[in-house]
């Protein structure tokens, strides 16, 4: 028996006994109203006066010849199939030959959905199929009548659904070309969709690309703005700053290695911009296990002279010389330093001490040493 096809989804068009008709072939929305109506309903028998109510409401003085006329036109337009007898009347009533069976990809698609979701873990494969039949809105030529916006509403909130949870899927198996064709066709559908950005900004972040996350982020911020009058979800926003402090984390691990491989007998002096990086991972650190890291400010002053540079490079031999090669040391001024050491803060006073000794060692009286120290914890920028 042969069975009558229908595609809805991003067009209209009936496959029957090796042939195909496309609404390009006829090009009349009521045409495909009628027919979807039939299909939708096989078998359902409805009066002509219900028809064509449905059909010609407030747009024929005469809506029951105006039906007359449409179902002759679609009787001529299906000949084209065959002989058979596709759309029965019988006392005053319209229906679907129920002899010819009716398959229509929008059922199809609902089918899938449903499946995929049947066990308790989504069953991927059916997840495919549904996007797979997914070629637009559905019957575009009909848009405006109301039963076909309410079920574009339910198709595209279902296909995104699926897109969503493939694209996801994409990511964790790492499944990069799958995973960019799937985030294309998502923002096709729903540019704003925060989920699919949310893994878009992921996946540039995992490449290591942290621009275009900044890039996608801004673009997004700006269209939310201008079209909705609101920012992005501000998890998306935190994901970019999580994202840069950890590339900013790797970056000056990476700078401490360099300066471990060189295994120096001094402590590496850093800009302030490296230390205040330095002191922030250090303090994330600190957050989440124990930490013995401390920041120390040595000042060296003398009331019975000017010459602070004299007295801030004896103290920043003696500094760098009994420091360890992984303490970090920042000059802020001519005479004054700041320290990010690690040890407990018992120990600290010990290297303090050495430092000063060194210094007076070398330098006599001249200048007094004063120092401060604090717990990274209580670090704030």
């Amino acid at each position: 028996m042969n069975t009558m096809r229908v595609k809805m989804i991003g067009t209209f068009e009936m496959s029957y006994n090796g042939k195909t008709i496309a609404y390009n072939d006829f090009h009349s929305s009521k045409i495909t109203e009628l027919l979807v109506y039939l299909f939708k309903k096989p078998f359902d028998q409805i009066s002509n006066h219900e028809l064509s109510e449905i059909m010609f409401k407030d747009a024929s003085q005469d809506p029951l010849n105006a039906l007359k006329a449409l179902v002759y036109r679609v009787r001529v337009l299906l000949k084209e199939f065959g002989d058979e007898p596709f759309i029965i009347s019988s006392k005053g009533y319209y229906y679907w030959n129920e002899s010819i069976p009716v398959e229509i990809d929008l059922d199809e698609f609902e089918h899938y959905i449903q499946l995929a979701k049947k066990d308790e873990e989504i069953n991927y494969e059916y997840y495919e199929k549904a996007v797979a039949l997914y070629k637009g809105r559905l019957l575009p030529m009909i848009a405006n009548t109301l039963w076909v916006k309410l079920e574009n509403t339910y198709l595209e909130s279902k296909v995104l659904q699926a897109m969503l949870a493939l694209m996801i899927k994409y990511y964790e198996e790492e499944s990069i070309e799958e995973f960019k064709e799937m985030s294309r066709k998502i923002l096709e559908l729903d540019v704003y969709n925060e989920k699919a950005h949310y893994y878009i900004m992921k996946q540039y972040i995992r490449e290591n690309n942290i621009e275009l996350a900044r890039k996608n982020y801004k673009n997004l911020e700006t269209l939310f703005r201008k079209d909705l009058g609101i920012d992005p979800n501000i998890s998306l926003k935190e994901l970019l700053h999580q994202s840069q402090q950890q590339e900013n984390e790797r970056r000056l691990e990476a700078i401490q290695s360099t300066f471990h491989q060189f295994k120096s007998k001094q402590a590496f002096e850093c800009s302030a911009e490296e230390f205040r990086q330095l002191c922030e991972i250090e303090k994330r650190r600190a957050q989440r296990e124990t930490s013995h890291y401390h920041i120390v400010d040595i000042i060296v002053k003398d009331e019975n002279t000017r010459n602070n540079e004299a007295l801030g490079v004896n103290l920043k031999k003696a500094i760098m010389d009994n420091l360890r090669e992984y303490d970090c040391v920042l000059q802020y001024d001519q005479n004054k330093f700041m320290v990010l050491i690690d040890c407990e803060w018992d120990h600290l006073k010990q290297v303090i001490d050495r430092i000063k000794s060194h210094y007076y060692e070398h330098n006599g009286h001249e200048g007094k040493i004063y120092f401060q120290g604090m717990n990274i914890k209580e670090y704030k920028h």
